[in-house]
């Protein structure tokens, strides 16, 4: 009988010089990234089991050199005869005392069923159930991100969050958001990730941060904030100190120059985002020239006597007849 060959250095993405070190950390990272509680796409669970049964035969150095024997020319999908001695399905022996081998394909329990390997099948299906066993002893991680406000990030403080874990139990979770935190920050909380068995030991929680500016601010990439400051008509020409509140909260002042249009942008230096370095952006105030929607009388006449001191004596838009 025929069955078709599988390339489990393939499924790994690693090459066959690859250390035993290096096809345990290929493993970890795509059966992280394709387990089914965490891949939700068409296919994950047969993924995770092809990504499974690839490392079950390279993680041994002798199941691996047993599957080396095959040869680096074998391509994946091509068909091969097993050599006398080895049986073409575990399938036709179940039902006679043979162990199942966990849902394995029939080129896995062909290439190690039997006959040349006596034995050794019985032992790879031990050692399966006791590794499903312990996975099922020990929690798995579960990565979530939380919203922090930036005074909280910029000081330090609690934040409280329900977690759903895939459990279908939310969990209220309390935690301490370090002073100095930024975007990207991840915590790690030991015991607070999807729960294990009775007697097992439960998963971490990877908490990623994520800084969130104050109402009226944005941040860009590099951290700093804008805003808009909005000045009278008389400070923008006369200039002035205005209050401002920085995005952390704190009350301060900013110096507006004479002769100021709207579109100017003053920088205050370390008052933006914190960033990965430790170092704080910069906030950025652009100006905009505020007028009376509806001016006073008073107001009224101070803008007119004004116009006639700049020489302005047509105030008629597209369209309009001069007045007067």
């Amino acid at each position: 009988m025929t069955v078709r060959y599988q390339d489990y250095y393939a499924v790994l993405g690693v090459p066959r010089t690859a250390t035993q070190d290096e096809v345990r950390r290929a493993y970890r990272l795509l059966a992280r990234k394709h387990h089914p509680d965490v891949d939700k796409s068409e296919g994950a669970t047969k993924r995770f089991q092809n990504i499974t049964e690839a490392y079950e035969v390279l993680k041994d150095p002798a199941t691996r050199q047993r599957y080396d024997t095959l040869g680096a020319d074998w391509k994946e999908g091509q068909t091969f005869t097993p050599p006398p001695g080895w049986r073409a399905a575990a399938g036709s022996r179940r039902g006679q005392g043979d162990p199942d081998l966990g849902g394995f394909s029939s080129f896995f329990e062909s290439l190690f069923g039997g006959g040349g390997f006596q034995g050794f099948d019985e032992d790879l299906a031990q050692r399966g159930r006791r590794a499903r066993a312990a996975q099922e002893r020990v929690g798995r991680d579960v990565e979530a991100e939380l919203a922090v406000p930036l005074d909280t990030a910029l000081r330090g403080g609690r934040r409280s969050f329900a977690l759903d874990d895939g459990s279908g139990t939310p969990r209220e979770i309390d935690v301490r958001v370090p002073a100095g935190s930024f975007s990207g920050t991840t915590l790690r909380l030991r015991g607070q990730g999807r729960r294990a068995q009775a007697g097992g030991t439960d998963g971490d929680l990877l908490l990623r941060l994520v800084v969130e500016p104050p109402e009226g601010y944005e941040a860009d990439e590099d951290g700093d904030l804008h805003a808009t400051l909005r000045v009278s008509p008389a400070d923008a020409v006369l200039g002035a100190r205005l209050p401002v509140k920085s995005p952390d909260g704190s009350e301060g002042t900013v110096t507006l120059p004479p002769g100021s249009s709207s579109g100017r942008v003053l920088r205050l230096r370390g008052q933006g985002m914190t960033r990965a370095g430790g170092d704080r952006g910069d906030l950025l105030l652009e100006i905009a020239i505020m007028v009376p929607e509806r001016p006073t009388e008073s107001e009224r006449r101070a803008y007119e006597e004004l116009a006639r001191a700049l020489g302005v004596t047509d105030r008629t838009g597209p369209g309009a007849r001069p007045t007067g």
